[in-house]
């Protein structure tokens, strides 16, 4: 697996995390939220779905500040 963050600027940065699967394909998309967004591809390569997973409602989130929020 191929782990690479890219970053978005803006007034607030934040990083996402785009993973690869060891044929290059993108299989999944972390967003600092804890959305994530699952893609899986048949044997030949073809895109069969794309799943988006909600944050954990449990999960610790922040504010532009870093501060914990929950």
């Amino acid at each position: 697996l191929i782990f690479i963050t890219g970053l978005l600027i803006s007034s607030a940065s934040y990083a996402i995390d785009y993973v690869y699967d060891d044929l290059n394909r993108l299989i999944q998309v972390i967003y600092p939220t804890g959305e994530i967004i699952h893609y899986t591809y048949d044997a030949t390569g073809n895109l069969l779905s794309v799943i988006q997973t909600e944050s954990q409602s449990n999960a610790d989130a922040s504010n532009e500040a870093n501060d914990i929020t929950r």
